[in-house]
């Protein structure tokens, strides 16, 4: 049986049947993974990776061996490079080798002196005291007489001075001069013999901050020997050098 349906009830019938279809047309917003993301792990980064730091103290040098000293001073870099002294150990085609490396400042010294054929000298030391003498400076003694005098300065007694040798030795002296207080010392480092030439290395050293001290003026000395002799001719000239 056929229903007759007014026009409002038509008009309605329309309108909701269009909603429904509208509803089944909707689409979904595209999905935001569909566009590139700005994330840093999407992009390379602008920065580069950074090199592992060189050991704290290290120092980058070249060694330069003479002929003589070519071998000797090649077995020496294996021996360090082993021992974990040096690294990055580069050696350049020719003869004398040419040595790159890196190292402590001890062990590039070392062989820097190995390389120029340079001797390193047995200190045995003879006083470290504060001393009568007031001026800063050095002496090289070279015999008996020479010694006792200065040791009468240095002491301000007639006390004999340490035996010594002067065939077979020599007395190295360095004086620091006056300092408001004590801890203040004056020490021979090294001594070292090339081509008739020693090269005294010596520092003057400071209390550390906070220490306690004596309140008093006070002349930082040390007095060494070495086993050489200017009598035998193992050396002509002597240079002091004051270490930084």
């Amino acid at each position: 049986m056929l229903r007759k349906m007014t026009v409002p009830a038509l008009t309605l019938s329309v309108l909701l049947l269009a909603a429904c279809r509208a509803d089944v047309s909707i689409q979904p917003n595209p999905s935001p993974t569909a566009s590139p993301t700005a994330s840093p792990t999407a992009q390379p980064s602008s920065s580069p990776t950074p090199a592992p730091s060189a050991t704290p103290g290290w120092v980058q040098a070249t060694i330069r061996p003479t002929a003589a000293t070519n071998d000797a001073v090649l077995a020496e870099v294996r021996k360090l490079e082993t021992e974990g002294q040096v690294s990055n150990v580069v050696i350049l085609e020719s003869y004398p080798v040419q040595i790159q490396l890196s190292g402590s400042a001890a062990a590039v010294a070392q062989l820097q002196d190995m390389a120029s054929g340079a001797q390193t000298l047995a200190i045995t030391s003879l006083s470290q005291r504060s001393s009568n003498l007031q001026t800063a400076g050095t002496r090289t003694i070279t015999s008996a007489e020479s010694f006792a005098e200065l040791w009468r300065q240095h002491t301000g007694a007639m006390d004999a001075p340490p035996t010594v040798d002067f065939g077979q030795q020599t007395v190295l002296a360095v004086f620091a001069g006056e300092k408001p207080t004590g801890g203040y010392s004056a020490v021979i480092t090294s001594v070292k013999l090339l081509d008739k030439t020693m090269t005294v290395t010596y520092r003057v050293n400071e209390p550390a901050p906070g220490t306690i001290v004596t309140q008093m003026i006070t002349y930082p000395a040390h007095l060494v020997s070495v086993p050489v002799s200017q009598a035998k001719g193992d050396f002509t000239q002597v240079n002091y050098v004051l270490e930084p």
